[in-house]
C-alpha cells in the first residue's frame, strides 16, 4: 500500500514533507484509474474520500449545471450580437455600393447599351421580342422607384421596337389584349423620339391588331424593317399613308409577292426624308413607287434585267449594295448613270459592273460566299479603296501552290491602278499565290498607289519571308508614280528569322507603321 499512499500523497512546498493527498470530484486521480484496474480495496482514507465525492458530487454538479445554463446565456447573447454586427457589414457593404450612388445619366447610358440598337434592328429579322418582360428595359425599370422613375421618363430607351406577330386566331383573347397592352405601353413610354421598327409577320392576316398601333405612331418612326412570308400580311400599314414623316432607312423583306402589293409600297410614296430603302424580295412583281431621287442609298436585290433598271430611278443615289446573280443590260442599252455613286458593294455579283457608269466610284466592296469571280473594270476608274471578302471553301490550284484563295486577283488589281487602300478579309489562309499578286516586277507594278494594307482578318499561309520581300519592295517608292506602302494591319506578328527578322525590323524603324488585332 506504499506505492498506492504515494500515489495519494502530494509534496509540500513548504517543507518538502510528504502529506496525505484526497481525491477531487473535479480532476480524475490515477489512483481511482489503478483501483478500477484490479480488485484491490481502497484504504479507509480512500474509502471516506469515495463516500465524500458521492455525498457532496450532486451539490458540485448543480453548481456546473447553473454556471452551464449561465454560460449559454452568454453565449447565445455573444452569438446574437455577432450575427448583428455581420448583418450590420454587409448592410454597409451594400449601402455603399457605387450602384446606390449610380448618377441617373450614366443610368440610362447602361441601360441604351442592353437594348436593341437602330443597326441591330435593322440588321435581322429575328432580334429577341420587345414585349418579353424579362428582358431590359423592362427588368430595370422594376429594381427600385428612383430607378423605374428614370428608366419610364427616359424616351431613348424605348425608342427600338422588334415585334413576331402571330395568327391572332390561334390565341386566346386574354394573351391578344395583354400583348397589346405591353405594346401601346411601350409605345407611350418612347413619346416623341424617333422609332426603330421591326416587324416579322409569319400569319396571313393583312390587319394584324400590332398594325394599329404602330400606324398610329408613324410619324415617330425612323427606320422600319418588314419581315414576312408573304408581303400582304403588312396591309395594315396602308392607312398611315403620307404620315412617315420622319422615315430615314426602309427595309423590305419578303418570299411570297404574288398577291397585289402595290399598295403597301405606295404607302411610302411622301416619306419625304427617306435616303436609305433596302429591298429583298423574292419573287418582285411590281416597282415601289417611293420617291427614287432622294434616295441616297439603296440594298437591290438583282435576279433579272428589269430589276436592274429600277436603278434608273435611284439616278441620286451615293452608295449601292447588290446581291444576287445579276444581270447585264443589252448591248443597245445606254448604261445606267449613277454619277453621285461613291461607294459600290457586291454580293456574288460581277456582271453588273458592265451596266453601270460610274466615274466617281472611289469605295468597291467585293463579298463572297464561294469561288470568287472578280468583276471586269474595263473603263478608267478612280478607286481608292478596294476590300474584297470570301466567306467558304478555298479552291485548290494547279499551279505549285497548295491553295488559291483569290484566283483572278491579279487582274484586277490591274484594274485599280489608283488603289490606296487594300482591305483582304477571308476564312482560309492566303497563298503565296495571293500575295504575289501583290508584288512589283520589273516589268509590272500592281497597285503602285498602295499606302494601307489591311489583313487582319485572314492569316498567311506561306512562309512569312515572302511577304517581307514584298513589303520591301514597295516601300522603296523611288520610282516615277509609285508610291510607299506606309501602313500594314495583321491578326498576328510574323514568324521570321534570321536576315528576314532584321529587314522587317529595320522596315519598322524606318516609318513601316505595323497594327496587330483583328477588327
Amino acid at each position: 500500500m506504499s506505492s498506492n499512499a504515494a500515489a495519494l500523497s502530494d509534496i509540500c512546498s513548504t517543507c518538502g514533507s510528504i502529506t496525505q493527498g484526497t481525491f477531487s470530484g473535479y480532476v480524475p486521480s490515477p489512483r481511482i484509474s489503478e483501483l478500477l484496474r484490479s480488485n484491490d480495496a481502497p484504504s479507509d482514507t480512500e474509502l471516506s474520500n469515495f463516500r465524500d465525492i458521492i455525498k457532496q458530487g450532486p451539490r458540485h454538479i448543480a453548481d456546473l449545471d447553473q454556471k452551464i445554463a449561465h454560460t449559454k446565456v452568454f453565449l447565445d447573447a455573444l452569438l446574437n450580437k455577432r450575427d448583428l454586427v455581420e448583418a450590420n457589414i454587409e448592410a454597409a457593404k451594400v449601402l455603399s455600393s457605387p450602384v446606390r450612388r449610380l448618377p441617373l445619366d450614366i443610368l440610362r447610358s447602361i441601360t441604351l447599351q442592353t437594348i436593341l440598337s437602330p443597326s441591330e434592328i435593322m440588321s435581322s429579322p429575328f432580334s429577341p421580342d420587345s414585349l418579353d418582360t424579362r428582358r431590359c428595359p423592362w427588368t430595370l425599370s422594376q429594381v427600385c422607384r428612383s430607378w423605374r422613375s428614370t428608366i419610364v421618363n427616359s424616351p431613348e430607351l424605348w425608342s427600338s421596337i422588334s415585334l413576331y406577330m402571330t395568327g391572332s386566331l390561334d390565341q386566346p383573347l386574354s394573351s391578344i389584349c395583354h400583348s397589346m397592352f405591353m405594346l401601346g405601353l411601350h409605345l407611350q413610354r418612347s413619346l416623341n423620339a424617333p422609332l426603330s421598327v421591326c416587324l416579322h409577320n409569319d400569319t396571313l392576316d393583312t390587319d394584324h391588331p400590332f398594325l394599329s398601333l404602330i400606324s398610329s405612331h408613324a410619324p415617330s418612326i425612323k427606320n422600319l424593317f418588314l419581315y414576312s412570308q408573304q408581303l400582304r400580311s403588312m396591309q395594315g400599314l396602308c392607312r398611315c399613308r403620307g404620315s412617315w414623316n420622319r422615315l430615314r432607312h426602309l427595309k423590305i423583306t419578303a418570299i411570297d409577292c404574288r398577291w397585289p402589293i402595290g399598295q403597301i409600297f405606295d404607302a411610302f410614296e411622301y416619306a419625304s426624308k427617306l435616303q436609305v430603302f433596302d429591298w429583298v424580295l423574292l419573287q418582285p412583281q411590281y416597282i415601289p413607287l417611293i420617291p427614287w431621287v432622294q434616295l441616297t442609298h439603296l440594298i437591290l436585290r438583282v435576279l433579272n434585267k428589269p430589276h436592274l433598271e429600277l436603278l434608273r430611278h435611284a439616278k441620286n443615289i451615293t452608295s449601292l449594295e447588290v446581291q444576287g446573280t445579276g444581270s447585264i443590260m443589252p448591248e443597245e442599252r445606254e448604261p445606267i448613270r449613277l454619277l453621285f455613286l461613291t461607294s459600290l458593294t457586291l454580293r456574288n455579283q460581277s456582271a453588273i459592273v458592265s451596266s453601270l457608269y460610274i466615274p466617281n466610284l472611289t469605295v468597291l466592296s467585293l463579298i463572297y460566299y464561294g469561288r470568287p469571280v472578280f468583276p471586269r473594270l474595263t473603263i478608267s476608274n478612280t478607286i481608292t479603296t478596294l476590300k474584297i471578302t470570301r466567306i467558304g471553301e478555298c479552291c485548290r490550284g494547279s499551279g505549285p501552290e497548295e491553295i488559291c484563295t483569290f484566283p483572278g486577283l491579279p487582274l484586277l488589281l490591274e484594274s485599280v491602278p489608283y488603289i490606296r487602300r487594300l482591305v483582304i478579309e477571308s476564312c482560309n489562309p492566303l497563298s503565296l499565290t495571293d500575295v504575289t499578286a501583290l508584288t512589283p516586277t520589273p516589268t509590272c507594278t500592281p497597285i503602285p498607289r498602295l499606302q494601307i494594307l489591311d489583313l487582319r482578318d485572314c492569316t498567311l499561309g506561306f512562309d512569312h519571308s515572302r511577304f517581307v520581300d514584298m513589303v520591301a519592295i514597295h516601300r522603296l517608292g523611288d520610282k516615277s508614280g509609285i508610291d510607299r506602302l506606309e501602313t500594314i494591319h495583321l491578326n498576328a506578328p510574323l514568324e521570321l528569322v534570321g536576315v528576314c527578322e532584321r529587314t522587317w525590323q529595320s522596315l519598322c524603324h524606318k516609318g513601316l507603321i505595323i497594327k496587330y488585332g483583328r477588327s
